[in-house]
């Protein structure tokens, strides 16, 4: 069974519940940490890429951070809104759009951390990988790419191996 980015996190369930139909896992790109630190690593990662200074990487880490932390304490619609109000007030203050009023720069940031609301980004935030990895039945093959920025080497090459370590089969 083969799962690639999300799919190394699926296949690994799969085998673990049918472990007689599966020999082998290949994983392509697994996250081997909880989702909200892959979208925390994520974050970092871009911030690097655009060239961003410190104080603007740690205003948007903290709004990424506001944002993961209102998810996953289920807050309500409006909950989420008073949550996240401060560190969009803060990172439209580090990173200043001139084409774009202040308003408007906080209300597209707000709107665009409404993904992580949906279902698959709240079990996805809250899903620990290493749980399953634990479970593995079968031999794996887990392959991360060293430039591979949505799931880097740095953050899950390390956790990834532990789980697989404890794992029934340890191959």
């Amino acid at each position: 069974l083969c799962g690639h980015s999300e799919g190394g996190l699926i296949a690994p369930m799969v085998a673990a519940r049918f472990p007689e139909r599966v020999a082998f896992l290949v994983l392509i790109a697994p996250p081997g940490v909880p989702g909200r630190a892959i979208i925390r690593d994520q974050g970092e990662t871009a911030s690097a890429m655009m060239g961003l200074d410190a104080e603007q990487a740690a205003a948007l880490d903290a709004m990424r951070s506001a944002a993961i932390d209102a998810v996953l304490d289920g807050a309500t619609d409006a909950e989420f809104a008073e949550r996240l109000g401060p560190p969009v007030e803060e990172a439209v203050r580090r990173m200043p759009d001139e084409a774009k009023a202040p308003d408007e720069q906080a209300k597209y940031l707000l709107d665009s951390l409404q993904v992580l609301r949906t279902p698959w980004f709240e079990y996805f935030l809250g899903f620990d990988p290493a749980k399953v990895l634990r479970q593995a039945p079968c031999p794996v093959l887990a392959v991360i790419g060293e430039k591979d920025v949505q799931v880097t080497p740095e953050a899950n090459l390390g956790p990834l191996r532990e789980a697989l370590d404890a794992s029934p089969s340890g191959d």
